[in-house]
C-alpha cells in the first residue's frame, strides 16, 4: 500500500526545486498531511496540517536574482 497520494496534474504544482520531483501528499501521524518530495524526505515539506499547495508553491522557487554587472561594450564614433 502507498503511503502518499499523487497531486492530480489540473492542480498547479511547482515542482521540487532540489530534484525536480512532482510533490506528494503524505498522511503524516495525528491524521494531518504533508505535501512533499516523493523523493527525498530531506527536501522541503510542508507542516503537518491541511493540504497546503500554496505553501509548497512559495517554498520550491529557485529566486533568480538579476545580475546588475554586465559586461558593457561601448561603441565610440
Amino acid at each position: 500500500m502507498r503511503s502518499y497520494v499523487n497531486i492530480p496534474k489540473t492542480i498547479n504544482c511547482r515542482f521540487c526545486k532540489t530534484c525536480g520531483a512532482r510533490p506528494v501528499i503524505e498522511l503524516a501521524p495525528e491524521g494531518l498531511y504533508v505535501v512533499k518530495c516523493p523523493n527525498d524526505d530531506g527536501h522541503y515539506q510542508t507542516r503537518m496540517g491541511l493540504i497546503d499547495i500554496d505553501d509548497w508553491n512559495r517554498n520550491n522557487t529557485v529566486n533568480v536574482v538579476p545580475e546588475t554587472e554586465f559586461d558593457h561594450q561601448y561603441l565610440f564614433k
